[in-house]
């Protein structure tokens, strides 16, 4: 696992660099990886997992389907990466419309997926989610804050969030019909990373603490007088020790 100064909350380097830290860093030891936005692929470039794409309309997708229907069997992947649109209208025609864009109605549809994904994981493993919040009609919409309830409700647990960065905006500012611009010009967006369950930890080290908690049961030691317990702790944590029941 990589020294935790090698990654940051905030992050301004292309996906090809950071993408393997955090998938090293959050789930080491994969090797399977599913792309469910393709595109070109140039993520993966040189990679060193064994990276398989689906996408609906990139030129030369490893496989064409859609992410509803992503066709591998059930726990074969280590981690699967999610670019879904990023704005919910982008016009009658053009890249921003074919490329990042669902429906001139809401965004829902983005979300739907997320209850079909968990079966693809191996245990242990990790949705990566890459989104943006966007301004539409002169109103700010909070996609990440929309990822996150409704990951929740599709059973999975949101444990950390990657702000990205980059030079130019992604989307320009909202320009209302007066030519007031409404809001800032945006060039964030976020890597949100989801476990499937309801623990941040993975299922390893969920199994030593449910050891660990059944021990205690076990012993007689859940109702522990504090002040005796207390002071080896806190001589432990002094010497900079991983205190461990």
């Amino acid at each position: 696992m990589p020294a935790l100064t090698d990654l940051t909350s905030v992050l301004e380097d292309a996906e090809p660099s950071f993408l393997p830290r955090l998938i090293d860093f959050y789930c080491p030891g994969a090797s399977v990886v599913i792309d469910l936005s393709w595109g070109g692929g140039r993520w993966w470039l040189g990679s060193k997992y064994r990276v398989t794409g689906i996408d609906r309309y990139s030129a030369h997708p490893p496989i064409r389907a859609d992410w509803n229907a992503a066709p591998f069997r059930d726990g074969c992947a280590d981690v699967v990466v999610y670019d879904p649109p990023h704005a919910s209208e982008g016009g009658q025609s053009g890249q921003l419309q074919r490329q990042y864009t669902t429906t001139k109605q809401d965004h829902t549809a983005v979300w739907l997926v997320l209850p079909k994904l968990r079966r693809l994981l191996k245990p242990g493993g990790i949705l990566l989610v890459k989104i943006a919040d966007q301004v539409h009609t002169g109103r700010f919409r909070w996609q990440l804050v929309d990822l996150v309830n409704r990951a929740r409700s599709a059973g999975w647990t949101p444990c950390d969030c990657i702000v990205k960065v980059r030079k130019n905006p992604m989307f320009g500012g909202h320009v209302t019909g007066a030519k007031v611009r409404s809001h800032v010009p945006k060039r964030h967006c976020y890597w949100v990373v989801l476990r499937p369950g309801s623990s941040c930890y993975p299922p390893d080290a969920q199994t030593g603490w449910l050891k660990a908690a059944a021990k205690m049961v076990e012993e007689g030691r859940r109702a522990f007088d504090p002040a005796l317990f207390a002071a080896p702790v806190l001589a432990a944590m002094e010497e900079g020790q991983c205190v461990t029941i």
